[in-house]
């Protein structure tokens, strides 16, 4: 007895080992220098972890980011706290960010819990708006209309950088604010003038986006060194992407071509991709793509230069539906060059996937309260049924007047490749009306699958089918029975009907 008492004392000891092992979980406890403001004497980055790490995982699992860039370093551990070590001392008026990614394990293999991210800064609070540093750092362009960059101690507004920032020569271009407004870009509207140097001017009273004054005047200088470039983009070609990021060739044609060979497998939520033989400016693309017929198409590149520019349509379009694009000249590149060709090509949405819900028929029984199928006299009914007859068979027990008992009725549609019907949608868009108060029917349930009648109608067996339950109350008026589906019926890949759906019959 003794001796049993033993074991099971030392297997409680082992379960509750194994509770406090997974009641653990590997994390980081602690770390230094700690939120907020620091000096950059004397400051260390290190963190403790719960556990003894598996060193090598855990140090390729850690990041320190300077104002979004990332620092280089060394390691060195002490028991369980990582130190980092910069490769060059960290600076002052910046930002910084830790991170350990969930890729970091303990000794024994047991993965970070969640992710560690915290923050620190080396730039004091208060005092005035400051030049951190200028790009490009060799204060050398190389490219016709490459930017010119300033990084500030705090965010700054667009306005301040219109109205306190001067070139000489004097040059047109736009300003914008990257990395939280921290960071002001400058892009000519024309090509640098190559061999000059010019003076970059920021006035004392430059405001920054709180509304402290820079209080002194700061200038730079750089050079413009602008390889000629005479060679003039071309659309090379056009493409469908897909939402699974399957690309398929539309063919482009030269503005002689008149018979346009049409791309007709175009998705509805398919982008249109254009590749260029050289960075072009995207906004000048945006600017020279014309659609017909005038629909807003939305440019997902980013503006600047690139090969490579994506739009997509505001909204889906129609199922069916047949656009034109052309691109005319005009497109220019990075040294002012501009093509000289006029591209067009078609697009038909058509393909399957796209393809909008459209009412094939229904199927009701006229005797809902027999007991086998044939008694229950299944009936189909298409839109094409233009009012004919619905004869509901009177039976005192089994169908009476002005009764609700049990009915139900199939919906069968033609719809997109794997798709099916939304219920909600269908639930929002039908409903039965009758004229002098023929007939009345309250839905309570839409479904699927498990249906009343287990076959199909022959030759519907392609169709999507849906069953919609209820009760009806029959009335001894006669009226006319409209089953209606009103437009914006929806499957479950978003396609909509554009149309409404009407079986009208007289009982």
């Amino acid at each position: 007895m003794k001796k049993l008492l033993i074991i099971n004392l030392n297997l409680l000891l082992l379960l509750v080992s194994c509770d406090i092992l997974r009641e653990s979980p590997f994390e980081v406890v602690s770390w230094t220098p700690g939120n907020g403001y620091h000096n950059t004497e004397g400051l260390v980055v290190s963190l403790l972890l719960s556990h003894p790490s598996d060193k090598p995982r855990t140090e390729q699992s850690f990041l320190l980011s300077e104002d979004g860039r990332n620092v280089r370093g060394t390691f060195s551990w002490d028991d369980k706290r990582l130190y980092f070590k910069p490769s060059s001392p960290l600076e002052s008026n910046r930002n910084y960010t830790i991170t350990l990614n969930t890729s970091a394990q303990n000794s024994d293999g047991l993965s970070l819990e969640n992710k560690f991210t915290a923050s620190f800064t080396t730039r004091p609070s208060g005092g005035n708006p400051r030049v951190i540093s200028v790009m490009p750092e060799d204060k050398i362009v190389t490219k016709s209309r490459g930017s010119v960059a300033i990084r500030f101690t705090e965010a700054v507004s667009l306005s301040a950088c219109i109205s306190y920032i001067s070139f000489s020569p004097a040059v047109n271009g736009s300003w914008r604010l990257d990395d939280n407004g921290y960071l002001a870009c400058f892009t000519p509207l024309e090509p640098w003038k190559t061999g000059l140097s010019y003076r970059v001017d920021i006035n004392s009273g430059f405001m920054s986006a709180s509304g402290r004054v820079m209080g002194e005047d700061y200038f730079f200088i750089f050079n413009t060194i602008i390889n000629n470039d005479s060679e003039k983009p071309v659309l090379l070609s056009a493409w469908a992407l897909h939402d699974n990021n399957n690309l398929n060739e539309i063919i482009t044609n030269d503005i002689s071509d008149h018979l346009l060979k049409e791309y007709s497998d175009w998705d509805s939520s398919s982008r249109l991709k254009l590749v260029f033989s050289k960075p072009v400016d995207t906004v000048s693309v945006r600017q020279r793509l014309i659609i017909e017929p005038n629909v807003l198409l939305i440019m997902e590149t980013a503006p600047g230069l690139s090969e490579t520019i994506i739009f997509r349509f505001s909204e889906k379009p129609v199922w069916q539906s047949q656009f034109i694009f052309r691109l005319n000249p005009g497109v220019r590149d990075e040294s002012g060059n501009e093509s000289d060709e006029t591209k067009h090509w078609k697009i038909v949405l058509g393909n399957e996937n796209s393809k909008p819900p459209v009412l094939i028929g229904i199927r009701l029984p006229l005797s809902p309260g027999k007991l086998f199928i044939h008694e229950q006299q299944p009936t189909t009914f298409t839109p094409l049924d233009l009012h004919a007859d619905l004869n509901f068979v009177y039976d005192d027990e089994l169908f009476p007047y002005a009764k609700a008992i049990p009915f139900w009725f199939e919906l069968y549609f033609d719809i997109a490749l794997n798709a099916k019907i939304n219920t909600f949608s269908l639930m929002n868009h039908f409903r039965i009306e009758s004229t002098n108060a023929a007939v009345s029917f309250s839905p309570r349930n839409i479904i699927d699958s498990g249906f009343t009648w287990l076959s199909t109608v022959q030759g519907w067996e392609s169709y999507h089918r849906v069953e919609i339950q209820g009760y009806i109350t029959n009335t001894i008026n006669s009226g006319v029975v409209t089953f209606r589906i009103s437009p914006g019926l929806e499957d479950n890949k978003g396609n909509k009907s554009a149309e409404a759906f009407v079986i009208s019959l007289l009982k």
